[in-house]
């Protein structure tokens, strides 16, 4: 097979996949299956997470969002997307946050929770927010279920492809712009 072939025939089963409704899917499943950031039940394995807030915590505006966010001393966090904040896709109640992916969510949430805001490690640092409680937050994931002989490779394109349609989607209010 030519690199021409290949190419040609991942590009048809890619859109297959990754258009229509595969996103709602992924997007409907993480929603309906988000738990509290107390009881994190999901296992360490390839997968997406949203971190959903309630929508009746108001800023008002962008910069005040931004400011509460933007705390003295935290170091390696994502930024408040301002394209976003007027266009963030709201879910019975709920704001999409924050979406990320990893080879073991579990983990991946519980640094984002956990971590102290002067750690080196890139991600939100939750427990130590003034602003931020939380309590304030429930958290939605999808996990890739691929037979295990798959490598590696390909399992992080598929989890980075996935995140990027949601991302697209939903349009949270931090992270990756």
């Amino acid at each position: 097979m030519t690199l021409n072939d290949f190419t040609n025939k991942f590009e048809q089963n890619f859109k297959a996949t990754f258009t229509g409704n595969f996103t709602e899917e992924v997007i409907t499943y993480a929603f309906q299956n988000k738990v509290k950031t107390t009881n994190l039940c999901f296992k360490n394995e390839f997968g997406i997470y949203i971190f959903f807030i309630k929508s009746d915590l108001k800023w008002k505006d962008y910069k005040d969002l931004e400011q509460k966010w933007k705390e003295k001393d935290f170091i390696k966090i994502p930024k408040a997307i301002k394209g976003n904040y007027d266009k963030s896709l709201l879910i019975e109640n709920y704001i999409p946050f924050y979406i990320g992916k990893s080879e073991n969510i579990l983990k991946r949430v519980k640094e984002h929770l956990e971590h102290d805001k002067s750690k080196a490690t890139y991600g939100m640092k939750l427990a130590n927010r003034k602003h931020f409680k939380l309590s304030d937050f429930e958290i939605g994931y999808w996990q890739l279920d691929l037979d295990p002989s798959f490598s590696k490779e390909i399992k992080q394109f598929i989890i980075t492809t996935i995140e990027q349609k949601i991302r697209e989607k939903l349009k949270p209010l931090i992270g990756k712009k």
